[in-house]
């Protein structure tokens, strides 16, 4: 008796799924990473988009105020009227972590407004304050509508942000209005396409186990009966039944053969009695 594990079935089955397995974790890293890229490009694309429009909100009077504020005017009505806008245009997005604008003086970047401070009074970018952390997309910001290109971090946290040019009556650029999308909620999207994956990949994986093991038990079942027959030939029962193999493949050629097989000795079979009755007579 042949031990499971030691049995053809077993074997072919572990060994497709092994198989399934290795195709399947390449496959499964390769789609991962190419999912993140194309998602951090989308992300970067609707913030993009997010910032070019939200840029043309803010202008007339609402731009005149920005612009007058001076450290120390937190507390005034213009002050929060401003940061109330900007906090406007947040709450049409819940992926969204804040808006703000800066202000550029040579090298060095000043907020204008934030309208974290609506929300966290405790914790926002004060007019005048320096912001040292800003990336090259802040700067290009400044000419046109732009996105980070990777992450980045400041004091405030994990970011990618998206920059667009405010421009007074003019048509010159006065400052640059940002927005920001905390990277848990980009990652949160990342998580959410690697488990769709894991889910599909570990449905495929147990499928194709369930076929595997269905086609290598009617295998092995065909080859039993065949060696059922021959361990019968070998004790010389020839009248034995051979199974019928409906498959036609190698074993069904097998089955064939041994059946032309024992056709033949059944002959040699009947010559042999004819010639001993006959010399007996």
């Amino acid at each position: 008796m042949v031990k499971f594990y030691n049995s053809l079935q077993f074997r072919l089955t572990v060994s497709f799924i092994l198989l399934i397995l290795l195709i399947t974790g390449l496959t499964y890293f390769s789609t991962y990473n190419e999912a993140k890229k194309a998602l951090k490009e989308t992300v970067r694309e609707e913030l993009t988009e997010v910032i070019g429009v939200a840029s043309t909100q803010i202008k007339g009077d609402i731009l005149k105020k920005m612009l007058l504020l001076k450290a120390g005017d937190e507390e005034t009505a213009e002050y929060k009227e401003v940061a109330g806008f900007l906090l406007g245009l947040r709450k049409n997005s819940k992926d969204l972590a804040n808006f703000y604008v800066l202000r550029r003086e040579e090298d060095k970047m000043f907020f204008l407004a934030d309208d974290a401070y609506l929300e966290t009074p405790d914790d926002f970018a004060k007019i005048g304050e320096e912001y040292a952390d800003y990336d090259e997309a802040l700067v290009r910001g400044f000419t046109a509508a732009t996105a980070s290109p990777e992450f980045y971090t400041d004091k405030w946290g994990t970011f990618l942000s998206g920059y667009a040019p405010l421009k007074d009556e003019t048509g010159k650029t006065v400052a640059v209005i940002g927005v920001d999308m905390a990277v848990e909620k980009v990652l949160a999207k990342q998580k959410f396409i690697g488990t769709s994956l894991y889910t599909i990949i570990g449905l495929s994986i147990a499928l194709a186990g369930l076929i595997i093991l269905f086609f290598s038990r009617t295998i092995i079942k065909d080859i039993k009966n065949l060696t059922k027959a021959t361990n019968k030939i070998s004790q010389g029962d020839i009248d034995v039944q051979l199974p019928e193999i409906k498959s036609r493949n190698e074993i069904y050629e097998l089955n064939e053969g041994l059946r032309s097989v024992v056709a033949a000795v059944e002959f040699l079979k009947d010559m042999a009695v004819e010639k001993n009755n006959g010399q007996k007579k």
